[in-house]
C-alpha cells in the first residue's frame, strides 16, 4: 500500500513539474510574441520615415485607412528563393504600398507638414500591368532559369498589377554563367537575377552582387539586403 501511495506522489509531482514547465514556455513565447509585435520592434529595420509613417498609420485611421503596408511584408517566397527575389526587388522592398494614388497624395501631404523624411509609394489600385516580353517567357525553359520572379512570389490578387511592374519581366537563374550564356543568346531583353543575389544589368554595363545584410520585414519572410536605402 505504501509503495502505491509513494508512486501515486510521484506522479503528481511529476504532473505538476510538467504543467509548471508547460506554463512557463507558454509564457516566454508570449512574451516573445507581443516584443515581435510591438510597434518598435516590427519596424525597427525600415528606414526612420518608413517606420515614423507606420507608427503614424497606426494612431492615426485618416492615414492608416490608405497604408497597406511595406512591400517586404506582403509578398511570400519559398527560402530557397528569398535573396533572388530580394535582389529583384531591390530598394521597392522598403517601399510603401498604398491603397490609390490619391492616399499617396494624403500620406505625401502629411509627411510635408510634419516634415517626416522621404518615402517612396506604390499605389496599388492605380498600378498598370506591365506587357510581358515574349523573351523573358521562352527564356524560362532555357537551362539554368528557374522562372519569372513574379510566378516565385505569393501575394494578394489585389497586388497583381505591382507585381507585374515590378518583376513580370525579371528572370531568376540558378547560376551566374547560365544566367550570363541566357543574357548573351538574349541580348539584355529583359533583367536577370540569380538564387544567389547577383543582378545582370540589362545594358550589359556589369554585374551588381547582393549583399547579405540584416534587415528583417514584420513577417520575417526577408534576412537580407541587396543595398541600403
Amino acid at each position: 500500500m505504501n509503495a502505491k501511495k509513494e508512486l501515486r506522489k510521484a506522479a503528481e509531482e511529476n504532473l505538476h513539474d510538467a504543467h509548471a514547465g508547460v506554463n512557463g514556455e507558454f509564457s516566454r513565447l508570449e512574451a516573445e510574441l507581443a516584443a515581435r509585435l510591438s510597434p518598435d520592434r516590427r519596424y525597427e529595420k525600415y528606414r526612420t520615415a518608413v517606420c515614423d509613417l507606420l507608427r503614424a498609420g497606426e494612431s492615426n485611421p485618416s492615414l492608416g485607412r490608405h497604408i497597406k503596408g511595406v512591400l517586404a511584408g506582403l509578398v511570400q517566397t519559398e527560402p530557397e528563393f528569398d535573396l533572388a527575389i530580394e535582389t529583384a526587388f531591390g530598394c521597392a522592398m522598403q517601399y510603401v504600398v498604398t491603397d490609390t494614388a490619391a492616399g499617396a497624395g494624403t500620406l505625401i501631404g502629411y509627411l510635408k507638414r510634419t516634415h517626416g523624411g522621404m518615402v517612396v509609394f506604390l499605389p496599388a489600385a492605380d498600378m498598370k500591368p506591365t506587357a510581358i516580353s515574349d523573351a523573358v517567357l521562352r527564356a524560362c525553359s532555357e537551362k539554368g532559369a528557374i522562372g519569372r520572379a513574379a510566378d516565385l512570389v505569393q501575394y494578394d490578387a489585389e497586388y497583381e498589377n505591382l507585381i507585374s511592374v515590378l518583376l513580370g519581366n525579371v528572370l531568376v537563374c540558378d547560376d551566374l554563367k547560365d544566367a550570363i550564356g541566357i543574357a548573351e543568346k538574349y541580348r539584355g531583353a529583359f533583367r536577370i537575377v540569380t538564387s544567389d543575389g547577383c543582378d545582370l544589368c540589362r545594358d550589359g554595363s556589369g554585374i551588381d552582387r547582393a549583399a547579405r545584410g540584416a534587415v528583417s520585414p514584420p513577417n520575417g519572410k526577408y534576412a537580407r539586403r541587396r543595398s541600403p536605402v
